[in-house]
């Protein structure tokens, strides 16, 4: 296997290529949980494929691609919309910033109303509203969003296809209905729908295809190693041969105790508490605003709402919370559950896939970190000399005292 290498593919809003970067002495992208991703690469003003018609902000695209076999065969990991172009006299060289897909979705919701007159011209509730009744599905939901954006052309709007789903979903319980007086914003509506059901909701990645993959709760659940999906689990021992660094902080608990309290007071209440965070860390409070239309679209179950959401983010929150960043050579991991193939497995998107860490004796005299976490974010670079580093940001996937 030769050298792995990075290119950048410039191409207009039809696909079609507009010019290829190789030999780029800076390189980086950055998958993001549930958000947009981004990528920065810079150009030499020397580059022989430079020239204003090849790229531009908004005005083209960019496909990001890596070889395993010193540029042989290619491989698309990442792609999205050109962003920010910066030139600078201390610099020899053009820097360039893209987004993913995602971004086009962080847009408002375009009622036809608002190209209507509302003083002239005849209003129908469709104009300004839309309404889902009880019972909606949320991949319903999400699809009407997305649609909203993306049914025009390809010189129109970013053709994101029909979203995929996976795992079971739930349905709304009330009405649930958005209108022009909210300004909704389609990427926070998408979102804010998963966080009513946090920590577990839901989870979405955008693909360099354009497809949108929604997960019902997590792609992968938090359980012993013996019964998780064989392609689940990225799982490593950190040595001082592939680990360049580890960074971890233990924040403790946010709260041990969370009232949920309505909107409009006085009304009905949650509580949340556990002796034994309080036996160890105090009794520390928070409040949690809750009572919404929002917060209740997609309870389903027995018992009293607010409580139940209350004692959700209490769950979460008592525990201590705490940070880990891994920094390694992502061409020399081995890697186990190999669906995806083990030389490109750390070049693509693996967020929300889990992953275990073990300190073994680097901070034994104070702690061992020995568990499984969530991959949140995942920052892949490579410097002039062709080193490449992966960064992952992670989140424990084990909440206890």
């Amino acid at each position: 296997m030769g050298a792995t290498l990075a290119r950048v593919v410039n191409t207009d809003h039809n696909n079609q290529t507009l010019g290829v970067f190789t030999d780029l002495p800076h390189i980086t992208w950055t998958f993001k949980r549930n958000d947009v991703s981004t990528g920065n690469w810079t150009i030499p003003l020397s580059h022989d494929n430079l020239t204003r018609e090849g790229f531009g902000p908004k005005r083209t695209d960019f496909l990001i691609g890596v070889s395993l076999d010193n540029g042989v065969n290619w491989n698309t990991v990442h792609a999205g919309i050109c962003g920010p172009v910066g030139l600078d006299t201390d610099k020899d060289s053009v820097e360039v910033t893209g987004v993913d897909w995602t971004a086009w979705l962080d847009q408002g919701y375009r009622f036809d109303g608002y190209q209507k007159d509302f003083a002239n011209e005849k209003i129908r509730s469709g104009d300004v509203s839309f309404v889902w009744n009880p019972g909606t599905f949320a991949s319903t939901i999400i699809n009407d969003l997305v649609a909203n954006l993306c049914s025009g052309t390809a010189l129109q709007c970013v053709q994101i296809p029909t979203p995929l789903y996976y795992g079971t979903e739930w349905s709304t319980v009330p009405i649930l209905a958005i209108t022009i007086a909210d300004q909704t914003n389609v990427l926070s509506e998408i979102k804010r729908l998963g966080e009513i059901r946090e920590p577990d909701g839901y989870e979405f990645v955008m693909g360099w295809d354009k497809y949108l993959r929604v997960y019902f709760g997590r792609q992968f659940t938090a359980s012993p190693e013996s019964v998780l999906p064989t392609n689940s689990v990225a799982s490593f021992s950190p040595s001082r041969d592939n680990i360049q660094r580890l960074q971890w902080v233990n924040h403790g608990p946010k709260a041990i105790t969370t009232v949920g309290m309505p909107i409009t007071f006085p009304g009905q209440k949650g509580f949340s508490t556990y002796s034994p965070s309080i036996a160890t860390y105090r009794d520390w409070w928070q409040f949690l605003k809750v009572g919404g239309i929002k917060d209740i679209v997609y309870y389903h179950g027995t018992g009293n709402y607010i409580d139940v959401y209350t004692d959700t983010y209490a769950t979460r929150d008592r525990f201590p919370q705490k940070d880990l960043t891994i920094t390694f050579d992502p061409t020399n991991v081995p890697v186990y559950g190999l669906m995806y193939g083990p030389e490109k497995y750390w070049f693509e998107n693996r967020t929300g896939h889990i992953i275990h860490v073990d300190s073994e004796d680097w901070f034994i005299d104070y702690w061992r970190i020995d568990d499984y976490f969530w991959i949140v974010d995942q920052t892949l670079t490579c410097d002039d000399a062709g080193n490449w580093t992966c960064t992952c940001t992670l989140e424990d996937t084990n909440a206890s005292a």
